[in-house]
């Protein structure tokens, strides 16, 4: 099995980090960083800012502008999941109870009765017609035998 060399700073067989370039206290341990000890892209975590900060220019590892503040934003939202099938309805209340019936008004009084009118006057009997002429006598029938 070949050997792998590693060179000095890695703690592979540790749960500490891997790299001791990955961690460090305050700026002022970022900025210390060698020319010799850094690449473009080194990602660094300062632990007294609670930031990640990554290196842009490895010339000059020394210079805060050769570090870039890695800040993630937020993603957008993902799209609304269908909405869930309606439950069935419930069962109807019962019937509530009725109500008392109201007492009747009284009666109001009658009127009073008007008075009758006047009786009307008879009328005149008209006179009786005359008398009709008597009409002729008949003839007699033949006498039998």
């Amino acid at each position: 099995m070949p050997n792998i060399n590693t060179i000095v700073g890695f703690r592979i067989t540790s749960t500490a980090k891997i790299d001791e370039r990955f961690t460090v206290a305050n700026q002022s341990e970022r900025l210390a960083f060698s020319v010799n000890n850094v690449y473009e892209g080194l990602l660094v975590y300062q632990a007294d800012t609670d930031e990640f900060w990554y290196l842009v220019d490895a010339a000059n590892p020394q210079l805060q502008e050769s570090w870039e503040q890695f800040t993630g934003g937020d993603g957008s939202s993902g799209t609304s999941g269908t909405s869930g099938i309606n439950g069935s309805s419930g069962t109807s209340g019962t019937t509530g109870t009725s109500g008392t019936t109201g007492t009747s008004g009284t009666t109001g009084t009658s009127g009073t009765t008007g008075t009758s009118g006047t009786s009307g006057t008879s009328g005149v009997n008209g006179s009786s017609g005359t008398s009709g002429t008597s009409g002729t006598t008949g003839t007699s029938g033949t006498t039998g035998t």
